[in-house]
């Protein structure tokens, strides 16, 4: 039997190509004559050596978002945060967004899906403003993870998608509330309940805040090292929230700033609310406490720190002056259209000389157009 040509076999009475090219292996036929067969494998291997390589097909937003949930949220944030994304993408987006693949997924797509969450119903109840905006934040961030990786050229999110969260009052306790819950709350949880009122610190932040946290160099402090943001925080301690921490201290027995272990604020807060007679949340002390201090003087950039907010619009959904402190306020200030108005003709009077009576009047008639437009 003759030598065949290299990339040409014979199976039974049949002689065939078999090349692999840019890594995919053809097999195609070329007839029963030797010489025929000769002919064609030259002219085929030519034809496959020459076409372009083919193109990987894109991953679909599924795979892509597990992919996503490895590298990027896991390292990103901390575990509570990682699981909230991991079930809010298996919740909403996967089930509308999972099948499409990812580079063809367009604003059109995402606009849909916003009107999907938009017309969302749990229980009877439309989602949140703010479960909404972490679900489109979610899918913001896997589009900008896909442009660092070159898998995309341009991403299709719009900053038109995300819904507006609508200011609203921060939710303070009054001082009459703050004294009825104080009186009914059990001795086992008057020391957390008041250091939240004296410090702002948020619910998990106290459960894992240890003595080691505790500073008494360069100043009295708490330093915060497992935080919401991931950042280290650090809160000066006012003088009664050190002695309230120094009469814990000297009962304390463990490594915790609190003895008891609770996973939940809500089971601290349950048996208080039958004793006051009106709901409220453990939250609500920190907002008590963002309000308190700006009443007291203190600076919204201060606050910001004390709270650990990235923006001062956070800080300012938590800390308002309530309308009391604002009157108070009011009434100390001089301030009027009128005073302003005789203020601004002694300064004529002082720098320029006397002029007629219809140029005075019309200085006048300036200075309290241009108070109108300031006001």
């Amino acid at each position: 039997m003759p030598k065949l040509p290299r990339n040409v076999v014979l199976r039974g009475n049949t002689y065939y190509l078999k090349i692999m090219v840019k890594g995919k292996v053809y097999f195609r036929s070329l007839g029963r004559d030797l010489q025929q067969a000769k002919e064609k494998a030259v002219v085929m291997r030519g034809e496959l050596m020459s076409q372009p390589a083919p193109t990987p097909s894109s991953p679909t937003l599924a795979s892509f978002s597990a992919r996503w949930l490895e590298e990027y949220v896991q390292q990103k944030r901390c575990e509570k945060a990682a699981g909230t994304a991991a079930q809010l993408m298996k919740d909403y987006t996967l089930p509308r967004l999972g099948k499409l693949q990812l580079t063809k997924v367009t604003y059109g797509d995402l606009r849909q899906f916003r009107a999907y969450l938009d017309s969302f119903r749990k229980n009877g109840k439309p989602l949140a403003v703010w479960t909404k905006k972490h679900i489109l934040g979610d899918v913001r961030c896997l589009f900008r993870y896909a442009l660092d990786l070159d898998l995309l050229t341009k991403s299709p999110w719009k900053s038109s998608l995300m819904p507006e969260q609508k200011k609203q009052a921060p939710k303070r306790l009054t001082n009459d509330q703050v004294t009825a819950i104080l009186e009914a709350t059990p001795d086992r949880y008057q020391f957390p309940v008041r250091l939240a009122l004296l410090t702002g610190i948020r619910w998990g932040e106290l459960q894992r805040l240890q003595w080691t946290h505790v500073q008494e160099l360069p100043h009295p402090q708490l330093v915060l090292e497992e935080t919401k943001s991931g950042q280290v925080r650090r809160i000066p301690l006012f003088p009664e929230a050190q002695e309230l921490l120094k009469q814990e201290k000297a009962q304390s027995t463990g490594p915790y700033v609190c003895s008891w272990r609770a996973r939940h604020a809500v089971n601290v807060v349950k048996g208080i609310v039958k004793k006051v007679g009106f709901h409220w949340h453990w939250h609500q002390l920190r907002h008590t406490f963002a309000c308190s201090w700006l009443e007291q003087g203190g600076t919204l950039q201060g606050l910001q720190q004390m709270l650990g907010h990235s923006t001062p619009e956070m800080t300012q959904v938590y800390g308002a002056l309530s309308d009391q402190s604002l009157y108070q306020e009011v009434s100390g200030i001089t301030f009027g259209i009128t005073n302003s108005c005789q203020g601004s003709e002694s300064a004529v009077s002082s720098t320029a000389p006397p002029q007629s009576g219809r140029n005075s009047v019309g200085r006048v008639s300036a200075s309290q157009a241009h108070w109108n437009q300031g006001s």
